[in-house]
């Protein structure tokens, strides 16, 4: 297989879960599931590129370099501010089915999971050009770290809306920021085991995935 092909490939791959996580969709179709869906990464991505530019221009050139800890913590806030701020936008999510007052928070979980894939898969495009074993590592980690970390993330925020607990809203926000913050900074330990890069990932998504299946399963 041509190397060009083999990239596009290994970049793609992750987006074929997108589906399975918007199943089943009550009240939409696959199609607009699935549009929306990708207008929620896409728009994350645009948000995440703004917030960049303005880091950029507030933070003397060096900074990664010099504050390695500093730089990972502040890319993870703002990747996920961006991932938030674009699905509340897009998906509008409720924190109750509007009739029992019941949690309804499974569908919302899996939409953001997959809203997540998508900006992982698009965010690793802008690596396309980098070694492929660095290809790899990246495709394999950074969309599972991606769709756990907004998926803690959100149930911090739909807990606060449901509960007004601030504690224990800023207990799944930061510890989602704070997980996604130890991955950029084992990530820019270039000799690291792959298995040490994968370890938040691994952890992430094990709580999101125990989030999930403690949630009620009512539609959104």
């Amino acid at each position: 297989m041509p190397e060009t092909l083999l990239r596009l490939v290994v970049l793609v791959l992750p987006v074929a879960l997108v589906p399975l996580l918007l199943r089943p969709w009550p009240g939409r179709s696959p199609a607009t599931a699935l549009l929306r869906t990708a207008a929620a990464g896409l728009l994350g991505i645009v948000i995440a590129l703004v917030l960049l530019e303005i880091r950029r221009r507030l933070i003397p050139t060096g900074f990664a370099s010099a504050s390695p800890e500093v730089h990972a913590l502040v890319a993870a806030f703002s990747e996920e501010a961006a991932k938030l701020a674009a699905f509340l936008v897009v998906f509008r999510p409720r924190s109750n089915d509007g009739t029992t007052g019941t949690s309804a928070m499974r569908p919302i979980l899996r939409t953001a999971g997959a809203a997540a894939l998508v900006f992982a898969v698009i965010e690793n495009a802008l690596y396309f050009t980098v070694p492929l074993s660095l290809l790899w590592t990246r495709a394999l980690v950074v969309p599972a770290l991606h769709a756990g970390c907004t998926v803690v993330v959100v149930v911090g925020v739909l807990e606060l809306k449901r509960t007004h607990k601030a504690a224990v809203a800023s207990l799944f926000i930061f510890g989602g920021v704070a997980v996604h913050a130890v991955h950029n900074y084992l990530m820019l330990m270039s000799r690291l085991p792959f298995v040490i890069r994968l370890t938040p990932a691994l952890l992430v998504v094990g709580a999101a995935l125990y989030l999930h299946y403690r949630s009620p399963n009512h539609s959104i």
